[in-house]
């Protein structure tokens, strides 16, 4: 299969790596390093293998991924920064990419969630990398929090009048200030640690 998929010019990924290969291999241990600089556990470990005249069409990953290029040469366009809530396929809007990045073997890129980009083989070789994800907690959390804090107010559940809708954006200003004050800071941390 994986021939045949190489003849027609198919890329390949392998998503789950980190399943296959023992904690002593030279891509686990790398995987686990980055786990511990960056104090959060990975997502997986996925690799690609592209033969040459492919392309990974624009796209945003809603995960942090750091990219090892192992064989070949990939070259990386880089579009602008969306919301990790944007659904794939929806229009990026983009002309001319902002920055234009080309690894070789050897090279690392750290891609955050959110970037377009779109991914090109440079060479007449067939490309060889592997993309580590993570998915670290976000200060989006700490909203979380806070509308588990007023989730029972009576306060956000009125319909909205018309008629006195800055003197109700005034309330409710008031009573989301009383409630991220009574977030926990050691608690927030703990959970986040978890």
């Amino acid at each position: 299969e994986l021939l045949d998929a190489a003849a027609r010019n198919d890329g390949l990924m392998v998503v789950g790596l980190e399943r296959l290969l023992p904690d002593t291999h030279p891509l686990m241990r790398c995987l686990r390093s980055i786990e511990e600089v960056c104090r959060m556990p990975a997502r997986g470990m996925t690799v690609f293998v592209s033969p040459p005249g492919s392309t990974l069409p624009i796209h945003h990953d809603t995960y942090e991924v750091f990219t090892l290029q192992l064989a070949g040469g990939k070259r990386w366009q880089l579009f602008h920064l969306v919301s990790p809530r944007m659904q794939p396929g929806d229009d990026y809007g983009v002309d001319e990419p902002a920055a234009d990045v080309s690894l070789s073997p050897g090279d690392v890129l750290y891609m955050p969630k959110g970037q377009v980009h779109r991914v090109v083989p440079t060479s007449g070789d067939i490309s060889l990398s592997v993309a580590q994800s993570f998915e670290p907690p976000t200060w989006y959390t700490l909203l979380e929090v806070v509308l588990s804090e007023i989730e029972q107010d009576h306060r956000f559940w009125r319909s909205i009048h018309p008629d006195n809708i800055p003197e109700g954006v005034d309330a409710r200003r008031a009573a989301l200030v009383e409630a991220v004050l009574r977030v926990d800071a050691e608690a927030f941390a703990d959970r986040i640690e978890a």
